[in-house]
């Protein structure tokens, strides 16, 4: 399905990824799992399914700020045993 530019942008802007990816075609998916890294829970939401690829968002640190790299790689490797 063709999607014009400025719609993606605005899913991608708004933080809208279910919606993104629905509208792509991919299936809707409600997974919630969390994960412990370094002593602290993040949630890994699966919003989208497509052939076994699941898209998956995970939550911010309680301050709001992203993960640095070194704790979003070990997320990654926990996602990964995961799905």
């Amino acid at each position: 399905m063709s999607l014009k530019k400025s719609v993606f942008s605005e899913y991608i802007k708004n933080f809208k990824f279910r919606e993104l990816f629905n509208e792509m075609g991919w299936n809707n998916d409600r997974i919630t799992k969390p994960i412990i890294i370094d002593n602290f829970s993040y949630s890994l939401e699966s919003v989208a399914e497509k052939r076994g690829f699941k898209i998956l968002v995970c939550s911010p640190q309680q301050d709001g700020r992203i993960p640095d790299y070194k704790t979003r790689k070990k997320i990654e490797t926990q996602a990964t045993k995961l799905f």
